[in-house]
């Protein structure tokens, strides 16, 4: 069940719901996912995430929304222009949450053994389990809408006291539909502050014991490029394929912790629609 959920937050970050703006005002939307759904771990040692259901759900009224792990509250609306006081997952902290071991830590990492065969021991007890917690921020999301692209950028801070930082999401997205076949696009970058990257890449020294760690956090920015396609079978059952592709910043890379340069999100199969 933890799996399941972890799940549902990390493609909560992904999904794109299509027409949101022809969905009645004051209506709950509930989903089901059925199929293949995958988000590659880039963290060192830890599995990557595999679910074949999921629920999803949405709610919009006049001013008040909620989009899965997205809650929202609008402030302003016009033709164009739309500014939002938002809620969102920090997807870092997902990671941690990904894997069912719960020995994660630098003896696993680097395989310490109790004895190193020379008769000299190793004193594994030292280190600490590796764990972070995943964190929710908070912010003002604008919104600019145009004929031929869709532009946003949102500001978010950390509201749960986890690490302190903050992002800076900006995306460009065009949604393209057919009588037979919708198309989302969408690429965009999310700053990460300092504190954050510190907080999810950076070893603490009680993780460490008698080693060493010479990484030092900065400021980073991924990169992603994300395709959804629906094709509708049914007034209830619609096909889903969705890839999502993040290309992680240098200054996260550079982390002990993190031994991959880019993952994935994808999913396909069937959504059932009530």
């Amino acid at each position: 069940m933890k799996l399941l959920y972890v799940f549902l937050l990390a493609l909560s970050v992904s999904f794109s719901t299509f027409a949101a703006d022809d969905v009645e005002a004051e209506q709950w939307n509930f989903e089901v996912f059925v199929g293949e759904g995958k988000v590659e771990n880039p963290l060192i040692k830890l599995d990557d995430l595999a679910v074949n259901f999921f629920p999803s759900f949405h709610y919009y009224g006049e001013k008040f929304f909620i989009d899965n792990t997205t809650i929202g509250y609008n402030i302003f609306e016009d033709e164009q222009l739309l500014i939002d006081v938002v809620g969102a997952v920090n997807e870092d902290g997902l990671f941690y949450n990904f894997d069912k071991h719960q020995g994660y830590s630098l003896v696993n990492i680097l395989g310490f053994r109790p004895n190193t065969g020379g008769g000299r021991d190793i004193d594994i007890s030292g280190f600490e389990p590796i764990k972070r917690d995943v964190s929710y921020l908070a912010g003002i999301n604008v919104a600019f809408m145009t004929e031929y692209f869709n532009s946003q950028i949102a500001i978010l801070n950390d509201v749960t006291g986890v690490h302190g930082g903050h992002e800076v999401r900006l995306s460009f997205s065009k949604n393209v539909t057919f009588p037979w076949l919708d198309i989302f696009i969408e690429f965009g970058q999310v700053r990460k502050s300092k504190r954050l990257v510190d907080y999810y890449y950076k070893l603490k020294s009680q993780e460490l014991s008698f080693l060493k760690d010479r990484y030092q956090a900065e400021a980073a920015s991924n990169r992603y490029y994300k395709i959804q396609l629906d094709i509708p079978l049914s007034k209830f059952l619609t096909l889903v394929g969705l890839v999502k592709y993040t290309n992680i910043a240098e200054e996260i890379t550079d982390s002990f912790l993190v031994d991959k340069d880019n993952y994935t999100s994808s999913f396909i199969g069937i959504r059932y629609s009530f």
